[in-house]
C-alpha cells in the first residue's frame, strides 16, 4: 500500500527565513530519524494553489501502510529522541491560533484503494 500524509500549516510571521535556515540544516537528520514504514518527502512553501485556508507550508511524508501511521503516533510519544527534539524544534515555527489557515489530508494510492464505479 502507498499513502502520502500532508501536513499543511502557517508558519508564524517573521519566521519564515529561519525556517528555511533549520530545514537547511536539520533536513537530512529529521528524514533519518522518521519510524520504520515512513519516509520523510520534504517540506514546501506553495508558489500557487486554489485552497484558501490551508497555509502555505506543506510537509510530505510516504505511509507504506496503515501500521506506519500507528507506529508515527507511537514513535511521537517517545521523549528523548532525534524524532522527538527535531519534530519539536520544526513545531515551533508554526502558527498554532485556532485562526491561522491549515490542513491534513491522507492519499492513497488509486491502484492501492478500493473504487467504486458512481451511478
Amino acid at each position: 500500500m502507498r499513502f502520502i500524509e500532508e501536513f499543511g500549516g502557517s508558519v508564524k510571521p517573521g519566521q519564515e527565513e529561519a525556517l528555511q535556515e533549520w530545514l537547511v540544516k536539520n533536513e537530512d537528520a529529521l528524514a533519518k530519524s522518521y519510524p520504520d514504514g515512513s519516509e520523510y518527502l520534504g517540506t514546501f512553501v506553495v508558489i500557487y494553489g486554489s485552497e484558501k485556508d490551508s497555509g502555505l507550508w506543506r510537509t510530505l511524508v510516504r505511509r507504506d501502510s496503515y501500521a506506519a501511521l500507528d507506529r508515527a503516533a507511537a514513535t511521537g510519544k517517545v521523549r528523548n529522541t532525534d524524532f522527538d527534539r527535531l519534530n519539536r524544534e520544526f513545531n515551533k515555527f508554526f502558527d498554532p491560533s485556532p485562526t491561522a489557515p491549515w490542513s491534513r489530508s491522507l492519499y492513497k494510492a488509486v491502484v492501492d484503494a478500493t473504487v467504486y464505479k458512481s451511478e
